[in-house]
């Protein structure tokens, strides 16, 4: 998956330092067209993420699965299959064998979907949806793992899924915060997109 890591370390490089700037913009550099055009770059940003983020999950799920022969393997214990393997090797900084892809891999693959659905659903009535989300697409996920023995079922698996959608979900949170802080109240947010 090297090079699906190289697409992820360089969206999020040049994302990240693009909201940098404009959370903390003030004056000349908050000037309406300014904002306007942020706005237009960070939605032409969310629907190209988007696609090759599909894309991922589809290769990672489905397409770089192979079913496999015999019983179906099932961990229902929290902490005691995938965490229990990796977490170890973390503690003593041994990120060899794929330890560091498969720990923060799990952690953190719902988290640009957190992220912007926490962005895109923040004016939605029905707001406890979004916690509902992570929940429901990680377990069909291990559910087709088990009942199609295209890999390990895991409830570790499924809830480091759904703590890293919700720091996905925090971290747009807490960038709405900063820039509130920031501009004294006066905006409240940088994600104002525009899609006219």
């Amino acid at each position: 998956y090297e090079w699906w890591f190289r697409i992820i370390v360089m969206w999020v490089g040049g994302i990240s330092v693009t909201v940098l700037i404009r959370l903390f913009a003030r004056k000349k550099g908050n000037a309406p067209h300014i904002r306007k055009s942020f706005s237009k770059g960070f939605l032409v940003s969310s629907i190209v993420f988007s696609i090759l983020y599909i894309i991922l999950l589809l290769d990672l799920f489905i397409f770089q699965r192979k079913t496999f022969a015999g019983p179906a393997n099932l961990n229902l214990i929290p902490f005691k299959g995938a965490f229990a393997t990796y977490w170890p090797h973390i503690k003593k900084g041994h990120f060899s064998s794929g330890i560091f892809v498969q720990f923060f891999g799990n952690l953190l693959i719902f988290a640009p979907l957190g992220f912007y659905l926490g962005l895109w659903w923040r004016k939605h009535p029905h707001k406890w949806i979004l916690y509902v989300i992570p929940v429901f697409l990680a377990g069909v996920i291990e559910a087709c793992q088990y009942f199609f023995r295209m890999g390990q079922s895991d409830i570790d698996d499924l809830w480091m899924n759904v703590v890293g959608f919700l720091l996905g979900v925090l971290a747009g949170k807490v960038l709405d915060l900063l820039r509130t802080k920031i501009t004294k109240g006066k905006e409240k947010t940088i994600f104002k997109i525009h899609t006219a």
